[in-house]
């Protein structure tokens, strides 16, 4: 009975152990099996994953072509525009000559501007005034190294004589007396604060009847900028003042052929929300008697200006109070007011829109007061 029960349960346990080694042999199978489905997989998702890229590489090549043919995607991309359009009215009063009003366009500037590549640059301006036609105020190319700190300028722009910065309606006197616009090549640098250069250009009058290139001048100049003060500071010098947008209409018409050298000198300066303005041009020789103008005396002009402005906030929208002063000497054949005290206030009602304030008095030479009010709706885009 013994041995009966041994040998049946050495027969169990038998067929006990060959039904788990069974079992065992079976799992490693499924496990191949779901293994090799696994590669299958990997090398169909890996097929999929090349075609991708094989197609990506088609597409950027076609792109290259087709910017190489037709500017897709070529420096085109780099061209920006902007403009302003600013609408005036305003009324006048002269002593003795009653009142005047008006309601006109007083700018509208178009500016495209252009990277052609890492170095060269281009942008042209269009701008017309009141009473002006439309004309390509501004057309330049501009070489620089972009890793340098230095850039070449060709074309026609106002030459860098004077900075003329305000927050007024009315220009400066300075800018009246000394802007200069012209065709010129104007080579500079800005490193580490400090600014300046040369520029060259033919102009109008002709130095002893020469007809070459004799006109230059040059500039130099410091600016810092920090979390509250901000300033700049420049001296300038040309050797022909009367080739300066105003003076050149005048001396036009007398057959001037004497260069007349002037000096120029601004500080600017922002702290916090304030900022002040100081500027001074004049001739540093005299231009003799009917060189200015048929009968003008013998004169040399200057002009300084001097402002102040306070910028905040106005019911969230950013404003601007500003005032300013200037007067000129010995300009009374140029046409230039000897006094002039102007204040203003500027708002911006919209983004990129604002509407502006002025009132100017100012004294001729003759001791003529004219008082004006500008208003001024501005939209840049």
């Amino acid at each position: 009975m013994k041995k009966t029960l041994l040998a049946t349960a050495i027969s169990s346990v038998l067929s006990i152990n060959s039904a788990a080694a069974m079992s065992v042999e079976e799992r490693l199978a499924a496990m191949e099996q779901r293994i090799s489905q696994l590669e299958n997989k990997v090398e169909t998702q890996q097929q999929v994953i090349d075609e991708k890229e094989r197609e990506i590489d088609e597409l950027k090549t076609a792109q290259s072509e087709s910017g190489n043919q037709d500017g897709a995607g070529g420096w085109f991309q780099s061209v920006s525009m902007g403009g302003v359009i600013e609408v005036e009215a305003n009324r006048s009063k002269t002593d003795g000559a009653g009142t005047s009003s008006d309601l006109y366009v007083a700018t509208a500037e178009l500016g495209i501007s252009a990277q052609v590549n890492d170095w060269t640059s281009a942008d042209m301006v269009l701008l017309y005034e009141d009473g002006e036609d439309f004309v390509v105020d501004t057309a330049i190319i501009t070489i620089a190294d972009p890793n340098s700190f230095w850039a070449v300028t060709a074309g026609k722009t106002v030459v860098p004589f004077g900075t003329y910065e305000s927050y007024l309606l009315s220009d400066p006197l300075t800018l009246e007396l000394g802007e200069t616009g012209e065709d010129t090549v104007i080579a500079g640098f800005d490193y580490q604060g400090f600014n300046g250069g040369a520029y060259l250009y033919k102009g109008d009058i002709d130095s002893n009847d020469n007809d070459e290139i004799g006109s230059y001048g040059g500039w130099l100049g410091y600016a810092r900028e920090s979390d509250n003060l901000n300033y700049a500071a420049t001296v300038g010098y040309t050797n022909n003042l009367g080739d300066s947008d105003t003076l050149g209409e005048l001396t036009a018409a007398t057959g001037m052929n004497n260069h007349v050298a002037a000096w120029h000198a601004s500080l600017g300066m922002n702290f916090n929300n304030l900022s002040l303005i100081g500027e001074y041009v004049g001739a540093s020789d005299s231009f003799a008697a009917n060189e200015i103008a048929p009968g003008s005396v013998k004169a040399k002009p200057s002009a300084y200006h001097l402002e102040g402005a306070y910028h905040f906030k106005l019911s969230d929208m950013d404003s601007t109070f500003a005032i300013g002063y200037g007067e000129t000497d010995e300009s009374a054949d140029i046409g230039l007011a000897e006094k002039r005290i102007m204040t203003a206030l500027s708002i911006g009602i919209m983004e990129n829109t604002s509407v502006s304030f002025e009132y100017a008095s100012e004294e001729d030479y003759a001791g003529v007061d004219t008082d004006t009010v500008t208003g001024q709706l501005a939209v840049e885009f």
